[in-house]
């Protein structure tokens, strides 16, 4: 009896663990994971390169599927507790020879995916670990609002193309909810509109007050409209918001401390 008991309560111990695991990748299923970083072969974790989209969908069937940045992929997955098993994935058969590097990318990415033994998931953030407890893939939930909370808020221009803003100056970029970006560009006042998708941003419609100054604060003020215009892509490095131009310069901003 005392055998049949104890059976009995490891399977409930398992059905338990299993359904706890199912719920928690329930919760995960459906979504569409947008990858961020890629551990390659030698260990190096990188950002995803700009103008690629690599991104996950859990299905609650066992099956995952998704884009590996050229070609879509495909393959099965299980989960018990917090760990989980990938692959081996499938996938199309196209060659893509932009951006630099491309397929590179993608070969790491299915490698991670493929080594992957764990998860941990938490504010939107999906993250994979091999075996040895190391992170493979940093994944956000492409719905959520991740990518806008991290641009949100105001934030303080500190160099531009190479170069630190006059003394006594300053530049400031706010971004709102509701796709707007405003501040000051060193003598006036400006607006424009703004969209975010998959580290890409574009700014467009802008404007801003006609107010003369100091020549060197003048040209400051022009070389950043002129910069803004040409911005396609961004990220946030710690402290740092770094917007690179389509031609590699750069725009470098720190979020402004909040005022009581």
């Amino acid at each position: 009896m005392r055998v049949k008991a104890l059976l009995a309560l490891s399977l409930l111990l398992a059905a338990l663990s299993a359904n706890a695991a199912f719920a928690e990748m329930e919760e995960l299923a459906g979504l569409e994971w947008r990858v961020t970083e890629i551990r390659y072969e030698n260990g190096e974790m990188r950002e995803t390169l700009p103008n690629t989209r690599v991104s996950v969908v859990f299905s609650e069937n066992g099956k995952i599927s998704g884009s590996a940045g050229c070609n879509n992929f495909f393959a099965a997955y299980s989960v018990s507790g917090d760990s989980i098993k990938i692959g081996p994935a499938g996938s199309t058969r196209k060659l893509c020879s932009w951006p630099k590097g491309i397929m590179e990318q993608e070969r790491s990415f299915l490698r991670a995916l493929e080594s992957s033994a764990a998860f941990s998931s938490e504010g939107g953030w999906l993250r994979l670990l091999n075996s040895k407890g190391e992170v493979t893939l940093v994944m956000a939930d492409a719905d959520s609002e991740i990518f806008l909370q991290q641009l949100a808020g105001k934030w303080l221009v500190k160099n531009m193309g190479g170069k630190d803003l006059l003394p006594g100056t300053e530049i400031t970029m706010t971004f709102a909810e509701d796709g707007r970006v405003f501040g000051k560009a060193t003598i006036n006042n400006y607006f424009a509109a703004w969209i975010e998708s998959d580290g890409l941003v574009l700014f467009s419609h802008p404007g801003s007050t006609m107010m003369a100054g100091p020549e060197g604060h003048m040209r400051q003020e022009t070389e950043f409209f002129r910069l803004l215009g040409k911005v396609r892509r961004y990220k946030i490095r710690g402290e740092e918001l770094i917007f690179t131009t389509s031609e590699g310069e750069k725009i470098i901003a720190v979020r402004a401390q909040k005022e009581d």
